[in-house]
């Protein structure tokens, strides 16, 4: 008797986990957490692409109560998981750093003080399941001196502990700290899948087909666009202001400089840096491959007036810019002011 492809047992393992693409990742982490988990896992994916999530529905699927069917979604241990308040599962993120360490400002990095107290945590037993989970959001949030001393943790962990690391590049993070984990690497989502789940959020069939195109197949970032106008306002915004810079006289763009760096809008560099390889695609007869399809009309003008070299030298300051507001103590303004005086001036 042949099984319907609706009601397989892989079938139904991927339903439980409610997780959108990557079934590759789901199947993987299903399969240890039903025979015997590694001690430390790490996951790769673009910001917004679902680490958290599967790092959840990992946790789950280790604690549930409902051991042949796992995670059911329904029980005790999956519901205190889903909403972060599983005592067996610890989540370190800067807000929960500073609630460990009873500090007022969020940090931007993770401290030895936090990894210390955090390893005479995994020390202790669980208290309602068979593992004590960590996951360690963003971990490239390491400082050295905070991951060599994690690396004891990760060589030997107690037997009862599984460690999940997230990041969106694993070149950040010390080879140490790698090796010492699986890997595992998300893998963006077709088109077509985000955008048969966002048009069960938006109002139009075009607005789903814009957001699943934006989203470079994050469908974090999908659903959080469908259900929130103000991210779609936002990065509106953002081109409109780039229309408006290619068009402006080196005063004006200085202008724009010092708001951009009071703004500290970061968001703003990854928009264009997705509209700037826009152009190339449009020069290089590849219009259906584009991010911005809204914005069509002035990639092409762009694509006609502005050459190659040209936006391959604006593509590079916007990345060198993005890294040094990210990683170093530059003066914002002047960062901004060379990037917006790098972009080549467009007649209307």
């Amino acid at each position: 008797m042949s099984t319907s492809p609706t009601t397989t047992p892989d079938n139904e393992t991927l339903a439980r986990w409610r997780f959108i693409g990557n079934a590759h990742a789901v199947r993987l982490l299903a399969h240890a957490a039903h025979t015997q988990p590694g001690h430390a896992y790490l996951f790769i994916g673009a910001p917004h692409s679902g680490r958290k999530t599967l790092a959840r529905r990992f946790a789950q699927a280790l604690l549930c109560q409902q051991r042949d069917a796992a995670p059911c979604g329904v029980c005790r241990a999956c519901a205190l998981v889903e909403h972060e308040h599983h005592p067996d599962v610890l989540m370190l993120t800067p807000e929960t750093q500073r609630d460990l360490l009873g500090e007022k400002a969020l940090a931007n990095t993770y401290k030895v003080d936090t990894i210390r107290a955090l390893q005479a945590e995994l020390a202790r037993r669980p208290v309602e399941g068979r593992y004590k989970v960590l996951i360690v959001a963003n971990a490239e949030r390491l400082t050295t001196q905070a991951a060599n001393a994690f690396l004891k943790t990760l060589e030997e962990p107690p037997s009862f502990v599984v460690i999940i690391l997230t990041t969106t590049d694993e070149a950040l993070l010390l080879p140490t700290i790698r090796s010492r984990c699986q890997v595992l690497t998300l893998r963006p989502v077709p088109r077509a899948d985000i955008e048969a789940l966002v048009r069960e959020q938006t109002s139009t069939p075009e607005e789903a087909a814009l957001i699943a195109r934006l989203s470079a197949g994050r469908v974090g970032w999908a659903l959080q666009a469908a259900t929130t106008p103000n991210l779609l306002n936002a990065r509106h915004q953002a081109i409109e202001l780039l229309h408006t810079l290619l068009t402006a006289s080196y005063t004006d763009r200085l202008e724009h400089a010092a708001t951009l760096a009071q703004a500290e809008r970061l968001d703003m560099l990854h928009i264009w840096a997705t509209w700037w390889h826009d152009v190339l695609l449009v020069a290089a007869n590849a219009e259906t491959a584009i991010t911005n399809i809204d914005d069509i009309a002035t990639l092409r003008h762009a694509a006609q007036h502005i050459s190659r070299e040209q936006v391959l030298v604006v593509l590079r300051k916007v990345q060198t810019t993005l890294r040094l507001l990210h990683e170093t103590n530059v003066q914002p303004q002047l960062a901004w002011e060379t990037l917006l005086l790098t972009f080549p001036r467009l007649t209307s």
